[in-house]
């Protein structure tokens, strides 16, 4: 009888544990606990700045007339938000970028969001809302025509969540 309740004791709190631990991730991200985490080694002000240059200069990031958010700051997150809408694909990516001015050489990118404007706007949860497949194709096309247009250099560091796939 005492190994069955042993056991049972055992089992009970491998199952608290992993909820624990999905709790706290969960609670630990924020709001954002699917955005996919990407790592650049400059400052969040030289980031910023570089997406504003990427948006102003090409014609690829045209806005679309549905897109009716500007970038802004969040002040009670220390957030900036920023939509870039990409005219090719008729998509745009929400993310945002953690202001941190301790960070001299390093910032926090975070993909929240893709949005299809063909028709009714479309918001789709990156890490979440996707099949594995059409999730790694998304993030991909974010990578290669917003992020490597950016020229700086960065990190892919994944999600907060349970999701073995970058």
């Amino acid at each position: 009888m005492k190994v069955k309740y042993k056991t049972l004791l055992i089992f009970l709190g491998i199952i608290a544990f992993f909820a624990f631990a999905f709790w706290g991730i969960m609670v630990g991200s924020g709001n954002y606990g699917y955005a996919q985490r990407y790592v650049f080694d400059v400052s969040s002000g030289n980031l910023i700045k570089a997406i504003e240059d990427l948006k102003m200069d090409s014609l690829n990031f045209s806005l679309s007339d549905n897109i009716d958010e500007l970038d802004s700051i969040d002040t009670a997150n220390s957030h900036f938000h920023v939509e870039v809408y990409l005219k090719k694909q008729d998509i745009s990516f929400v993310f945002f970028i953690e202001l941190d001015d301790r960070k001299l050489n390093s910032s926090e990118l975070y993909l929240v969001s893709v949005n299809n404007w063909t028709g009714i706007g479309d918001r789709k949860t990156i890490n979440g809302d996707f099949k594995r497949d059409e999730n790694l194709k998304v993030k991909r096309i974010f990578e290669e025509e917003i992020l490597n247009n950016l020229k700086l250099n960065y990190h892919n560091f994944g999600n907060n969540m349970f999701i073995f796939w970058k």
